[in-house]
């Protein structure tokens, strides 16, 4: 078995569920090595927010007849999945489904004095990452939720929880 792990990485995961992983993809190809071989797991960074983990070995791999069939099974099942995570940090989010808003859709020549640069630096920044706030503060019927609820929508397409709420129901908490 051999390693290729920088010591300086570090992933914010669940370790019992990376070990899993892990230990499974190692006693797959250690059974299907049963004369000896080389396992290598191989990780690292592809960016601030990425890592990556490679498996390697000498076995026979996976037969061609089932290659096709599995990639589209895994890309089916992680759909499922994202499209299941989604569903479940909208339902947490405060916004019902007929309330999500996009930046598509908003009328941006509706109130001229909208600093939509602003907004859409902000929405394009690291805002979720650096732990940044936006307070909306205006008159009703200017933007003020469509704004709000699309970046909560956004997020939530990230992965990340997300809570919509006004200031009004804030305050009658």
């Amino acid at each position: 078995v051999c390693l290729d792990v920088p010591e300086t990485l570090t992933v914010w995961a669940s370790e019992n569920e990376v070990e899993q992983v892990l230990v499974n993809l190692a006693l797959n190809a250690v059974q299907l090595m049963p004369e000896g071989g080389r396992l290598t797991l191989r990780a690292g960074a592809e960016s601030e927010s990425r890592v990556f983990i490679e498996v390697e070995d000498t076995g026979p791999g996976i037969p061609e007849e089932i290659r096709g069939p599995l990639g589209e099974f895994l890309k089916k099942e992680q759909a499922h999945r994202r499209d299941w995570k989604i569903k479940r940090l909208l339902a947490s989010s405060g916004i019902r489904p007929s309330q999500i808003r996009t930046f598509d859709q908003f009328d941006w020549s509706f109130n001229p004095k909208l600093p939509k640069e602003d907004i859409l630096s902000f929405k394009n920044s690291p805002w979720i990452e650096e732990g940044a706030n936006l307070l909306l503060i205006g008159d009703a019927g200017l933007g003020k939720s469509h704004i709000a609820r699309a970046l909560c929508y956004e997020a939530i397409l990230k992965g990340h929880s997300a809570l919509f709420t006004t200031a009004f129901d804030l305050i009658s908490r």
